[in-house]
């Protein structure tokens, strides 16, 4: 896990005029979940320019995935927080039986001290709102999943900035998704702007026709006596990224990220380059 020492807190809070690379202010999260699997994924795109990764596999079976603040740098160009080490570094501390009720709060406990550098910033004056590294509402967040007790589920947790006691909150959990264990149909949802996605439940809209058209064969899963499973289900959350770069695209791109994780068995992690569609067989 990350740990700084108070000294070093202290030479990074004093000198600190935060420099956020890779800042990625409207990241895209989706998740999609059924009774035999769930997927999630995350856009690549960063701002002003360049891409990021923004989600992990943590013990073959359980999700993080960032948004808002992916790395950051201070005055020195010394780097105060970088998500991939981050949470690389939660994985290869925590038992390899942890369960996702656990890593919640493994994250929870580390958010606090991960983001003090941004606290004293605020504290100090050197955030503002409104300053161009775009986060204004939510510091940052993580959208954690997998599987308790077999059960589908879905977490955040969020850091949110008090720009006028000048300080930050939280962090604050929320239970996002819970999957019902005996439902063959699948459900979604997703974290960001969600400009193109809050279209999908518009009746005749163009993100709702596409995201008809692209997942027909995964839609047909739905009917009495199939379960879709998350290979189906990763097929789902890579279109409802597709739609939201579509619609968003001056936030939301590509490099798309997309973890399935199968009610048993390892996850697995896919990276898609393009928009191309992929072909569905149904079994």
């Amino acid at each position: 896990m990350l740990a700084y020492t108070a000294t070093m807190k202290l030479a990074i809070a004093v000198a600190l005029i935060v420099v956020a690379t890779n800042c990625a202010l409207a990241t895209t999260v989706v998740y999609v979940t059924s009774s035999c699997g769930m997927a999630v994924g995350a856009d690549g795109k960063t701002l002003p320019a360049g891409t990021a990764v923004k989600i992990a596999l943590l013990k073959n079976r359980l999700v993080v995935a960032d948004l808002y603040y992916e790395s950051a740098k201070g005055a020195g160009g010394a780097v105060v927080y970088d998500f991939p080490t981050w949470v690389r570094q939660i994985d290869d501390s925590t038992d390899a039986n942890i369960s996702l009720s656990g890593l919640v709060e493994v994250i929870k406990k580390q958010m606090t001290s991960t983001f003090s550098w941004a606290s004293e910033a605020i504290k100090n004056g050197k955030m503002k709102k409104g300053q161009d590294w775009g986060v204004d509402q939510y510091l940052v967040q993580y959208v954690i999943a997998g599987y308790e007790n077999g059960v589908p589920l879905v977490y955040s947790l969020t850091l949110m900035p008090d720009w006028n006691a000048r300080t930050v909150n939280g962090p604050f959990e929320v239970l996002l998704k819970k999957g019902a264990p005996k439902n063959t149909a699948y459900d979604f949802g997703w974290r960001g702007r969600g400009t193109g996605l809050r279209l999908i439940d518009t009746a005749n809209s163009g993100p709702q026709q596409e995201f008809n058209d692209r997942i027909g064969a995964d839609l047909d899963l739905t009917h009495p006596g199939h379960c879709v499973t998350s290979e189906h289900l990763s097929h789902v959350a890579r279109t409802m990224l597709a739609i939201e770069t579509e619609y968003d695209s001056h936030y939301v791109g590509f490099p798309l990220t997309v973890i399935a994780l199968p009610k048993n068995g390892d996850g697995a992690v896919t990276t898609y380059q393009t928009n191309t569609p992929s072909i569905i067989t149904l079994p």
